[in-house]
């Protein structure tokens, strides 16, 4: 048995098209904002299940979930539009654009969780609420009320949730390397 550990998440992909104008966003609010590190646009992602550090012998059960789950799941699309932050605007570390189709997240959230959960991989499954992690504060809580309280949301387009994907995740000092380790589409919406 390897004691090898890798740090895993499972998350769904962004087209070149959606990172290219979220970008776009982050250079616009970055020019009214200090105290952020942004994300890389080639990182961004929607993170489904944060599993953490997992044996490598736990990969084989967790790929089975993964690809159990696309072959039990419909493609959805999914709105990108609106800011919002982690814990709260007031205090924010994470500031994030949202997307629709909730609904349909959380059902993917959930057959991935009890999917895991009945291979026998442990993790901790936090709250769910899908978004794509524009900024993170670099050191205290930043008030970023003026931004999500915006009556104008920014939209940046369609994001198609046609697959999932299995990272590893290895922290550098210019930020994380995500290196996809197994890919499960997800059905076809009827014609």
């Amino acid at each position: 048995m390897s004691t090898r550990t890798c740090r895993l998440f499972i998350a769904v992909p962004t087209a070149d098209s959606l990172k290219k104008r979220l970008g776009e966003l982050q250079c616009r609010l970055a020019t009214g904002i200090s105290g952020l590190r942004w994300t890389r646009p080639e990182s961004f992602h929607v993170t489904l299940c944060f599993l953490g550090d997992q044996t490598e012998d736990s990969l084989e059960k967790i790929a089975s979930a993964v690809l159990s789950v696309g072959r039990s799941s419909q493609a959805f699309s999914s709105t990108c539009r609106g800011l919002g932050a982690f814990p709260s605007s007031r205090r924010a570390r994470v500031l994030w654009a949202g997307l629709s189709a909730g609904d349909q997240w959380a059902a993917l959230h959930h057959r991935l969780v009890d999917g895991l959960r009945d291979c026998g991989i442990r993790f901790r499954a936090n709250s769910f609420h899908p978004h794509l992690t524009l900024g993170r504060a670099r050191k205290c809580p930043l008030d970023l009320r003026r931004l999500t309280d915006d009556s104008e949301p920014a939209d940046c387009g369609e994001l198609e949730v046609d697959r999932i994907i299995l990272y590893e995740s290895r922290l550098q000092p210019g930020g994380a390397i995500h290196t996809p380790r197994v890919m499960a589409r997800l059905q076809p919406r009827p014609a």
